[in-house]
């Protein structure tokens, strides 16, 4: 995970490049088939929550002050889009603790933000993927179709990976004038995998 020094220079290199930080999504994170809690060590619990809770709390630190500072300037709105997961909203035997922990405090974190600073013409939400077509699932993506579809059919009703382009529109549209009403929220995409549970 990058420093804070880092992510600070990054928030201001994008504000300087583009002409203010109206729009951000904080996509980074990892993930692993780690231990049972029991079998956790505080290394890999520490790895895991430092990249995907902490970097998301530093990140939206200094694009918030950085917003802050463009509303006084020129009366703009703004919007933040966190990366969180399916597992947020619920317990997963597959991603374990480190991970499932850092996704719900991601979701928590953003309603706690989006509450604070909506006065402030900043909206705050997230969006919860189901299982996406990325390098972690190319396992499940060198089955036949047949074995995909009941390898996935579990898990989303409509028996696919969620595709990156997606996550894209979902993210664009939040970020957009049509979602302005929209304010604290963790929006799945998983194809009704949730709505199944």
């Amino acid at each position: 995970m990058k420093s804070e020094s880092d992510i600070q220079a990054m928030v201001a290199f994008a504000v300087e490049t583009y002409g203010g930080g109206y729009f951000a999504f904080n996509n980074a994170g990892i993930f692993s088939h780690e231990a049972e809690l029991h079998d956790q060590t505080d290394d890999d619990w520490a790895d895991v929550i430092a990249v995907n809770l902490t970097g998301v709390y530093r990140c939206m630190k200094h694009e918030i002050a950085a917003m802050l500072r463009g509303q006084l300037e020129r009366g703009a709105t703004f919007s933040i889009v966190n990366d969180a997961s399916t597992v947020g909203h619920r317990g997963s035997i597959s991603s374990g603790p480190a991970y499932t922990a850092a996704k719900h405090g991601a979701i928590g974190l953003t309603r706690q933000a989006a509450v604070t600073y909506v006065s402030n013409r900043i909206r705050i939400n997230a969006v919860s993927p189901g299982p996406t077509y990325t390098d972690v699932t190319s396992g499940v993506r060198n089955l036949s179709g047949e074995e995909m579809v009941q390898a996935l059919a579990s898990l989303n009703p409509t028996a696919q990976l969620v595709k990156a382009e997606a996550v894209t529109e979902t993210v664009a549209f939040l970020c957009s004038d049509a979602a302005s009403m929209i304010n604290g929220h963790a929006i799945p995409i998983d194809g009704g995998q949730l709505a199944k549970l």
